[in-house]
């Protein structure tokens, strides 16, 4: 008989099925059985029409799916059926689709996605589980994950094609996948929670989909469900890093993964700004911390690292009139390794890779002193050979964490100000135009502390009108400075306010973070 008549493509796909199904224990199951059973005598059928493939080619092509669909359900185990993906672009707070995840891992999508892999995947892998999920994601999310005519589908939205990728450290160990056989190949997008925890492998999205969801014993014993029933999922494209997406000022967003100043407290982000992206970092660094970093800067002797006037552009060797303060660098302090390395872990960076960094600025502002609005974000230079274009292949600064060292008292300066936010303990009827905080800058004591239509009392206005952060010590501010697409945020202009107490000097940490080595 030919093994290619019609008979056989019947026969064989049930028999091959049964046989499967009594060799791999997890397929037993009724409910998996009843699913498995006729998704799988329609898949062998397929296979076996394919003219170009020999018997021994089948079959071993039909044992290695199997062998991969046995791998997949002894790492994702049972799931509960009522738990959701919310699944968001990268700092959008607002998700494109919404899937439940009996849809999204039943039988059919997860077979359809193998078949596509070039190989089977290491499921405790974070490059294979990348590639895999947003194959897996791609046709229930296409359509609902769509911004206008830019992204029709969710791989168009990952790739972003060769122009507008930048190539980190780990990119030849990305995934490629194909939507279909013989179609290209496309780069996978890298899948955050919503504290920036990146998810790295199948057994991490088990255990994420069961802390959202009810066991039955919780039935059972009329227990409450654990949180909730909807785990928050950020697609981060292919050569990006990952961004915080708040969705209201006094939002609290747990980073249980990050270790704290104090180890029995949670460190918590706190929403200031949403644009700009601004954070108050809970428990980040504590006060011990913050005199070290002070007394090793006062100590530091050698030429390139001492205490000097602060200097600014792509060189770092530019005096700047609009930026008044004095600056120290600790390249290597233990104190300053720690907090760098944490860093990573709030940024959702991964391994600590020093060329993302961008050092460790210690500065002092004295009475007067001030730095003028402006964006961190670094504009080309035409005498560097940088490539700072981060909308394309290129790198600039992308996120900043300033860390306040000290006190400063209410209504004597030192506040870090940002221009295009408003206050937050101000009503929207009492907020102070320009001309009305510069009269009352005008009328107060401090006004003779600065010069009469100088830049400094200009950004003194700016300070009683916007966005004013006050130092404390330990407290910690992220913000950032560039979109999630590259492009750099002209929201995040700020500035750092001149210091009124004549008795009190304000010192402060900057740490920069950028995508590759400036």
């Amino acid at each position: 008989m030919n093994w290619r008549s019609p008979v056989i493509y019947l026969i064989f796909p049930y028999f091959l099925a049964v046989a499967i199904i009594y060799c791999f224990p997890n397929l037993q199951d009724n409910k998996i059985s009843s699913e498995f059973l006729p998704l799988w005598l329609s898949y062998t059928s397929k296979i076996l029409q394919d003219k170009t493939k020999s018997p021994t080619n089948l079959v071993s092509e039909i044992s290695w799916q199997v062998s991969c669909y046995q791998q997949f359900l002894d790492k994702i185990g049972v799931i509960h059926p009522t738990v959701s993906v919310a699944l968001h672009f990268n700092g959008q707070a607002e998700p494109c689709n919404i899937i439940i995840v009996k849809e999204l891992l039943n039988d059919s999508n997860v077979l359809s996605t193998l078949r596509l892999l070039d190989k089977c995947p290491d499921w405790e892998s974070q490059y294979f589980t990348d590639s895999f999920l947003t194959r897996l994601l791609h046709d229930l999310s296409s359509l609902a994950c769509s911004i206008e005519d830019q992204h029709p589908g969710l791989h168009q939205f990952c790739d972003r094609g060769l122009k507008r990728t930048p190539i980190l450290r780990d990119h030849r160990l990305l995934v490629p996948y194909k939507l279909t056989e013989d179609g290209p190949s496309y780069l996978p997008c890298h899948f955050h929670n919503a504290s920036g925890y990146r998810l790295s492998s199948v057994s991490l999205l088990r255990e994420w989909i069961q802390d959202m969801s009810c066991q039955q014993e919780d039935y059972t014993a009329g227990k409450t469900c654990r949180g909730h029933p909807t785990l928050e999922l950020y697609a981060v494209p292919a050569g990006r890093h990952f961004m915080f997406a708040p969705k209201y000022i006094g939002e609290i967003i747990p980073l249980p993964h990050v270790p704290g100043a104090d180890p029995t407290q949670p460190v918590n982000l706190e929403v200031l700004s949403v644009s700009p992206r601004v954070f108050d970092l809970v428990n980040f660094v504590s006060k011990q911390e913050s005199e070290d970093l002070v007394e090793r800067a006062l100590a530091e002797t050698r030429e390139s690292y001492r205490l000097q006037r602060s200097t600014t552009g792509s060189n770092g060797r530019e005096i700047n009139r609009y930026r008044t303060s004095e600056t120290a660098f600790d390249a290597a302090g233990e104190t300053a390794m720690n907090i760098k390395r944490r860093s990573f872990a709030v940024l959702g960076m991964g391994n600590y890779i020093e060329s993302y960094a961008d050092g460790v600025q210690i500065l002092r502002y004295r009475n007067g002193t001030a730095y003028q609005k402006h964006l961190d974000w670094i504009e080309p230079n035409t005498r560097s050979q940088h490539n700072y274009d981060s909308a394309g292949q290129g790198s600039n600064r992308f996120a900043t964490l300033l860390l306040y060292m000290n006190d400063i008292e209410a209504n004597q300066g030192g506040e870090t100000v940002f221009a295009n936010a408003w206050p937050l303990d101000v009503a929207e009827t009492k907020r102070l135009s320009l001309e009305q905080a510069k009269s009352q800058l005008l009328e107060s004591e401090f006004s003779n502390f600065l010069t009469q239509g100088s830049w400094e009392e200009d950004l003194a206005v700016w300070c009683r009108s916007r966005l004013a952060i006050r130092p404390k010590s330990a407290r910690t501010v992220l913000f950032y400075s560039q979109l999630p697409d590259g492009q750099k945020d002209e929201s995040s202009q700020h500035g750092a306010c001149p210091v009124f107490n004549t008795t009190k000097v304000k010192y402060g940490v900057i740490c920069w973070w950028s995508t590759e080595s400036l």
